[in-house]
């Protein structure tokens, strides 16, 4: 949505607000108050309507957050809607603290529990402890510096009329330190096109801020009225600016058209990064940079500030520890997603047994080896399209996945069974005594008759084999080896036909010459 429209009426609004109050203000009238209270009502009804606005056009968790940013601009409002009632309806003093009170300081409880479902932040543990680090880095080095430069003006001045003043004076101040650390948290938790709404929310909660500080030091010292101007306007603007915040606020589910470039995109992609991490880093040197100052020129000692800086440190080095464990679980995950991946490349998804590409690299590894005998076995079902043309593939492939079973059975763990493809099976043996043992139990097993799903199967098994024994010292290199394992694969593929040929449901051994056979034999 364009916001120049609004954000131009705000401005507009802005000016003649500030306007009106000054000239009614210089001019001693009585109505200056009136002007004041009038105008913060309208600008904080107007700024939960453009909450509201936002959750209309937001979902899920983003929805709730707007809709509570609009119930707790609407208290703001309540509050200065009771402020209003005795300053300009009973043009009675407004005691201090009143039922206003009640409304402005369910403000920021209310508005940050909005930000925080908002955020909707979700992550491992590590992850989320690092993210509550970072808040409290934020806050602390807020809270630093507000009491460097307000929070401790107020608590000496407000202190003298006992801990209940004190601790409401220094609430609004407190409240408004949480909702900008919550914004500041949210900024860096969303999207690019969420930026627009934070960047204006920033903009808004700094002048609502701004404002509460000179109320509350004008009225420690018992000389605040509300024709006040950078009080008045402060909130009037922050307010109409939230309100902006509102209207800026994406459609949720409409299509974002991103003209960006790849190269633009991944510049900004940078800048999130580095803002990420930087911003609880930046807030900590600024209030330390602050506190140096102090020291520097003030010859006292600000013992509130030095214990928040070591509590800050503190909670900066346990921040560093959280997200190690994070970066360490990061690679646990990626490395457990590496082999989840190369297990997948490598092996037979119906039957988990490796598939013809891992069954190559062992037989390369094999015949690399030197002074070893190698047993290949190619082993092609008997009667399995029979079964899957009467039974159907979920039947088919129960049945090979029993067979798979049945294979590994009768080999050692040392030796390699592979699936092919279809119902051809690969069986590789390291230095096996007794070949014709093993191609014996192979039949017996798979002659056995298959409890398939619902029905009852039976398959037997045609094999063919070929030996081989490497010589003293490997000097061949990777082509050659290559070129010889498909030499003893075709030898036993030919053996496993001429098995075929012959009866099925028993073991050729391959010869040195084999006569090419009819290829029909491959649908039995």
């Amino acid at each position: 949505m364009n916001t120049l429209a609004p954000l131009a009426a705000c401005v507009l609004a802005s000016v003649a607000f500030a306007v009106l109050l000054g000239e009614a203000a210089a001019a001693g009238s009585v109505h200056a108050d009136d002007v004041s209270n009038w105008g913060q009502i309208l600008a904080a009804f107007a700024g939960s309507a453009g909450c509201l606005v936002a959750a209309r056009r937001s979902i899920g968790e983003r929805r709730r957050g707007w809709a509570f940013l609009a119930a707790g601009t609407a208290t703001w409002g309540v509050g200065q809607v009771v402020w209003t009632v005795y300053e300009s309806v009973l043009r009675q003093p407004v005691p201090f603290p009143s039922a206003a009170d009640v409304g402005y300081l369910l403000f920021p409880v209310v508005a940050g529990w909005g930000l925080v479902t908002w955020m909707g932040l979700r992550g491992h543990g590590a992850a989320r402890g690092r993210d509550v680090f970072d808040g409290l880095i934020i806050a602390g080095s807020l809270l630093m510096l507000s009491w460097l430069t307000v929070l401790g003006p107020i608590a000496r001045a407000a202190g003298a009329d006992g801990w209940f003043s004190l601790t409401l004076s220094l609430a609004y101040p407190v409240g408004d330190l949480v909702l900008g650390t919550l914004v500041l948290l949210a900024f860096l938790h969303v999207e690019h096109e969420q930026r627009r709404s934070l960047w204006l929310m920033v903009v808004g909660l700094s002048c609502i801020a701004v404002a509460d500080s000179s109320f509350m030091l004008l009225e420690a010292t018992s000389s605040f009225s509300s024709s006040d101007l950078p009080s008045n306007v402060g909130w009037f603007v922050g307010f109409l600016v939230v309100g902006l915040a509102g209207l800026a606020a994406p459609h949720a589910g409409r299509e974002q058209h991103d003209t960006w470039s790849d190269r633009h995109q991944k510049i900004a992609g940078t800048i999130d990064a580095t803002l990420r991490l930087s911003v609880p880093y930046l807030a900590l040197v600024v209030a330390l940079g602050a506190l140096g100052v102090r020291l520097l020129g003030d010859p006292g000692t600000p013992t509130t500030a030095i214990l928040l800086a070591g509590v800050l440190v503190s909670m900066v080095l346990l921040r560093q520890l959280l997200a190690m464990l994070d970066n360490q679980r990061l690679i646990i995950d990626l490395a457990e997603a590496q082999r989840h991946l190369e297990h997948e490349a490598t092996h037979d998804p119906l039957t988990g047994l490796p598939n013809r590409i891992l069954f190559s690299a062992r037989l390369d590894r094999a015949l690399a080896a030197p002074d070893t005998v190698v047993n290949l076995m190619f082993c092609d079902l008997d009667g399995f399209k029979r079964v899957n043309d009467d039974h159907g593939h979920d039947v088919g492939d129960e049945l090979l996945k029993v067979v798979a079973d049945r294979l590994l059975d009768c080999v050692r763990d040392t030796d390699t069974v592979a699936r092919l493809g279809g119902d051809e099976f690969a069986v590789l043996l390291h230095d096996c005594s007794d070949p014709d043992l093993v191609a014996a139990m192979i039949l017996e097993a798979i002659a056995q008759d298959v409890d398939a799903g619902p029905v009852r199967a039976s398959v037997s098994v045609s094999i063919g084999r070929v030996r081989h024994v490497t010589g003293p010292r490997d000097d061949r290199d990777r082509a050659h080896r290559r070129e010889l394992a498909g030499s003893l694969l075709k030898r036993a593929d030919g053996a496993m036909y001429a098995a075929k040929t012959a009866g099925r449901n028993q073991s050729q051994v391959a010869q040195d010459v084999v006569v090419p056979l009819v290829r029909e034999l491959d649908a039995v």
